[in-house]
């Protein structure tokens, strides 16, 4: 009998937040995790906050069935929303790293791809990014964390590139242009004749 292949689902586009895209995180896990948040408008963000929460009644209900006079935790959804601006972050990861059950094991990576579906290569996705993000949907369940779903990153399609340059951009850090101080680039030590030139030091 053939397996049942498992459905992916695309975002709508939305803001980049925290990507690790180009190398996994280790922090918490030796082998790594690629991950994103999404930032989505209350809008664009309906849609996939009902699609969650059905998945998510439906783990709860198969682990009660599965686990007959257990009481069943509900697990955080992988969603979580700002009341004062309405805007959602969906968070997605993947592993690098797969170890199987039979001792085998697996590296992986999400795939980028620009507007025009081009693969992306020597680019560093920064946040701040407008992306649409492509996942699987699973529930699970386990007695510590309870009954819920999690969501797989499959692919990244930039829209609009904001590259990572070794700090958080402004924007990323949630910043928006204002009226008041702005830098006089004729001020900065670059370009001022009491500062030493690029040239000087070559």
């Amino acid at each position: 009998m053939a397996t049942e292949k498992t459905p992916n689902f695309t975002t709508p586009k939305g803001i980049a937040k925290y990507p690790w895209l180009n190398t996994p995180d280790t922090k918490f896990n030796p082998d790594g995790d690629f991950k994103v948040t999404i930032v989505l408008g209350a809008d664009e963000a309906a849609p996939i906050i009902k699609f969650l929460d059905e998945r998510l009644e439906a783990s709860i209900a198969r682990a009660k069935k599965e686990n007959v006079g257990k009481k069943i935790r509900e697990a955080d959804p992988p969603y979580k929303t700002n009341e004062e601006t309405g805007e959602v972050e969906v968070t997605f990861k993947m592993k690098a790293k797969v170890n199987m059950k039979n001792g085998d094991s697996f590296e992986q990576k999400p795939a980028i791809f620009d507007s025009k579906l081009t693969p992306l290569k020597n680019v560093n996705v920064g946040g701040g990014s407008t992306i649409k993000v492509n996942y699987e949907c699973f529930g699970f369940y386990t007695s510590m964390i309870g009954a819920g779903v999690s969501l797989r990153l499959k692919a990244v399609q930039v829209l609009n590139l904001i590259e990572f340059s070794g700090g958080a951009s402004a924007s990323a850090m949630g910043f928006k242009q204002e009226e008041g101080f702005e830098q006089d680039v004729e001020d900065t030590p670059f370009n001022s004749d009491s500062g030493t030139s690029d040239e000087e030091d070559f």
